[in-house]
């Protein structure tokens, strides 16, 4: 597995992207979503996936999916994948990591805290542990390993939003919106062209 390292997170614009950035990926096998086929995914710190020239969110609030034009900080962003999408701190701790066969490509958000303003907070998280599989052909499944709920609202963070949009945002799913709809440990879904 290929760790992402500190300083190879990229926003442009963003003084601290190792909180809210991405890393661009290509994708070595034939990949089709929402009817395109696509060469390259970008991976978000706040646990979401892009798909072409799209833009990437400067902070980790979220939005409902669909939202067309979903902006945030000045920044829109569609064709989206929201695996657990909320405000995660790469840079405070854990790891992401991908892998890339003939035939897939996985990216894992392990051990990820949230964002908190105070770092001492973060220090006691144990953070969410979750992964993207993307299979040649355009399935998706998306696993739940651990996502940490934060009972004691020691730590800001945003509303998680689990779903996937097509590239101008007019049609999606929403999968999961809210703490109490977030998946369980040990969870996963499956995607398919037609079929969720």
């Amino acid at each position: 597995a290929n760790a992402v390292a500190l300083d190879e997170w990229r926003h442009p614009g963003n003084s601290w992207p190792a909180d809210d950035g991405f890393v661009t990926l290509n994708i070595t096998f034939s990949f089709t979503f929402y009817g395109l086929e696509e060469s390259s995914v970008s991976v978000g710190t706040n646990g979401y996936l892009t798909f072409g020239e799209a833009d990437h969110y400067p902070y980790g609030n979220t939005l409902v999916i669909p939202t067309p034009g979903g902006n945030i900080g000045g920044h829109a962003v569609d064709s989206l994948v929201a695996v657990m999408w909320t405000d995660l701190d790469p840079s405070a701790g854990g790891s992401v990591f991908h892998v890339t066969t003939a035939e897939q490509l996985v990216v894992t958000w392990r051990d990820v805290p949230f964002f908190a303003s105070n770092r001492s907070a973060v220090g006691e998280s144990r953070g969410s542990t979750f992964q993207a599989v993307l299979h040649e052909g355009g399935e998706m499944v998306l696993q739940y390993n651990f996502i940490e709920r934060d009972t004691q609202h020691r730590m800001w963070h945003s509303t998680p939003s689990v779903g996937f949009e097509n590239h101008d945002g007019s049609k999606g799913v929403q999968v999961a919106y809210g703490w109490d709809q977030a998946p369980a440990d040990g969870s996963a879904f499956l995607i398919r062209a037609g079929v969720a």
